[in-house]
């Protein structure tokens, strides 16, 4: 039947949708609680040292520097790069000081 594999071909679509709909909820909801959890108080830091330009001084440069493998897990780069660029940040202010 002609009708029926036109009916079977869209439950399918409909089904491939909703399962590729919850993985990208899961992954997203994943991205927020690692950024939560692990990311936005190390930028909290860097909004007290520097204001909220610096802040988005900086995710603007990290942004433009991201390599293409590290897309994949946004969380754990912008930790890594905060990471490595707070302690430049305050040495600079002790320097300033």
């Amino acid at each position: 039947d002609v009708f029926k594999a036109r009916e079977l071909n869209f439950l399918n679509g409909v089904i491939s949708s909703a399962i590729n709909f919850s993985l990208f909820k899961i992954l997203e909801k994943d991205l927020s609680e690692g950024l939560q959890k692990n990311v936005y108080p190390l930028y909290d830091e860097l909004k007290e040292l520097r204001g909220l330009n610096g802040v988005k001084d900086h995710l603007s440069y990290v942004s433009s520097q991201q390599e293409v493998y590290s897309k994949r897990n946004v969380a754990k780069y912008l930790k890594k790069v905060i990471e490595q660029y707070l302690p430049t940040v305050k040495r600079q202010e002790l320097d300033h000081k």
